[in-house]
């Protein structure tokens, strides 16, 4: 009779042992996924932050022009002021800065710009 009792106990145990053994391994394969989820979520959400800030310098960037629009479409001085800053806005600084240089030295010495 005990030998009965204790084969049964030994059989509880194992499968009590394998139980444990499957919920470990799916204990971990749950972990595994969980860290495989917030890797994705790191990396959306760095992708959602790029793209915030490229919507943001477009978003300015058609303001600006915006701007620049209405002051041409004003005509007279305005769209020369406009015309004017876009020149100078799509060149580099060190082109603009020689510019203005050859200007303001033509200006002072009532020369042409450029001789």
């Amino acid at each position: 009779e005990r030998k009965g009792y204790y084969n049964e106990l030994v059989t509880k145990f194992e499968g009590i042992r394998e139980k444990r053994d499957d919920l470990s391994r799916d204990l971990r394969q749950i972990l595994e996924d969980k860290m495989a989820v917030e890797d994705d979520i790191a990396v959306f959400r760095d992708q959602l932050l790029e793209l915030r800030k490229v919507m943001a310098a477009s978003q300015r960037t058609k303001r600006i022009n915006d701007k620049f629009l209405v002051e041409l479409e004003a005509g007279g001085l305005r769209a020369e002021l406009a015309l004017r800053k876009l020149k100078y806005a799509s060149m580099p600084i060190q082109e603009r800065a020689a510019m203005l240089r050859d200007e303001f030295r033509a200006a002072a010495l009532g020369v042409e710009p450029g001789s």
